[in-house]
């Protein structure tokens, strides 16, 4: 077995041991409730605001499908794939397909302006040039490849 194989099953298995804690699991447990209520609330805020009228149950029917499609092999980003599955729920629930179309492109566009916005704010305030960050990206890759 490859040794970076090895190292990063080590490592997964290592992470995993902070959870045999009753405290740690309900931590995350409660953190993951917490973000899985944040989204379904977003997601009917969106709704809202283009018009749809959407249950609790088919929000978090859309929250679970939707994350669900981000494990199909994609673009990066699973760009298509979202909005396939969006589009999918709308009209298993008799909604316009288009109306699921458009919902997920702001959330999709939602989602990444917000982690770049907050990614290049982050980076200012450590001191860290995004070009640095990305040049050295770039000569690490090249590096890999001639490996």
């Amino acid at each position: 077995m490859p040794q970076k194989f090895v190292n990063g099953l080590k490592n997964i298995l290592s992470a995993g041991k902070s959870l045999s804690s009753k405290k740690n699991m309900l931590q995350v447990i409660a953190l993951s409730c917490f973000l899985w209520v944040l989204h379904a609330f977003i997601y009917l805020l969106i709704a809202q605001g283009l018009g749809i009228q959407l249950g609790l149950a088919e929000v978090l029917l859309i929250v679970s499908f939707s994350s669900l499609s981000a494990m199909i092999p994609a673009s990066p980003g699973f760009v298509g794939t979202f909005q396939t599955a969006f589009a999918t729920i709308f009209v298993a629930l008799g909604l316009n397909p288009e109306l699921g179309l458009s919902m997920s492109i702001i959330i999709h566009l939602g989602a990444y302006a917000s982690t770049i916005l907050i990614g290049v704010f982050s980076a200012n305030r450590l001191g860290v040039s995004v070009f640095e960050v990305f040049n050295k990206a770039k000569n690490v890759s090249g590096e890999n490849l001639n490996k």
